[in-house]
């Protein structure tokens, strides 16, 4: 199975007159896997199919762009054991990077956001309960689901908004009846669910969202369109760099199952572990 996450993006933009003499900016954008010269032919040979349709006043909805593209997004780095490629880190479109894996499953779960009990008056006096804990809840549910299912090994972690797992006995297909069924059950959320399969692939976020180490999100196209935009994007990078590293995205819980890891499993934890800084008990973001 081979992972959608290109080498090589290039972007085309030309501007093109429509039905009635209105004026359309259209952009597209090329990929490859062997270089930048074929990513940017890619790109202008779909942007005259567009501007052809465009030309000929054909009318154009929300799914005009046409191909089904893989995210677009930076290859920050391969993910190997030995000579096989177990996935790529990339950089998502607000700044994070992510773990983008073939066949190792990342299940994210999130939590409902807990209510401090009371009433606003007394909560507002000191007086209301703390919020309860909604995670030991959640834990308790995938066990369960986990005494149901004992061939499988997994660990869980805790995250900002409530558990992720990582799966180490078994490989999965994301495009798979099974695996969409497994995420459902352990209660992933639903847009994930659809990624994973579109994607074909699993994801899991790697390092801090912006907005929760007090910065804005990055809100620079890939690829950059001039230089400018490109020296504005490192710059932004070289801040998030500096912030996130007094934070956390997820913290290890417990393991389930008997502790079963496969080989391409153990590389994809230890990664992980590494990036989300998961024993190192900073705030999670």
């Amino acid at each position: 199975m081979t992972l959608r996450v290109p080498r090589y993006w290039a972007r085309c933009e030309r501007e093109v007159e429509g039905a009635g003499g209105t004026l359309y900016l259209l952009t597209k954008y090329g990929v490859s896997e062997t270089s930048q010269e074929e990513a940017q032919r890619e790109a202008e040979r779909l942007l005259i199919a567009l501007a052809a349709r465009v030309a000929g006043h054909e009318r154009l909805d929300h799914y005009a762009y046409g191909e089904r593209m893989p995210l677009r997004e930076e290859l920050v780095q391969e993910v190997r054991d030995g000579d096989k490629l177990l996935g790529f880190v990339t950089r998502n479109s607000y700044g994070a990077l992510v773990l983008n894996t073939a066949q190792v499953m990342f299940v994210d779960i999130d939590c409902p956001k807990p209510k401090p009990s009371g009433g606003l008056l007394r909560r507002l006096f000191g007086g209301g309960q703390p919020a309860p804990d909604p995670v030991p809840a959640a834990l308790e549910r995938v066990a369960s689901w986990s005494r149901s299912h004992s061939m499988y090994s997994f660990r869980a972690y805790r995250t900002n908004a409530g558990l992720r797992l990582l799966f180490t006995s078994h490989v999965f297909d994301p495009r798979e009846s099974e695996t969409r069924r497994i995420l459902e059950e352990l209660g992933s959320d639903s847009l994930y669910v659809r990624l994973c399969r579109a994607q074909e692939c699993f994801r899991a976020r790697l390092t801090p969202k912006p907005w929760r180490v007090g910065l804005n999100a990055a809100h620079h196209t890939w690829p950059s369109a001039t230089p400018a935009q490109e020296a504005q994007r490192a710059k932004w990078i070289n801040e998030y760099n500096r912030r996130r590293s007094n934070f956390a995205v997820c913290a290890f819980e417990r393991d389930f199952g008997a502790g079963e890891v496969l080989e391409e499993a153990a590389r994809v934890v230890e990664l992980h572990d590494e990036w989300t800084c998961a024993p190192s008990g900073r705030p999670l973001a």
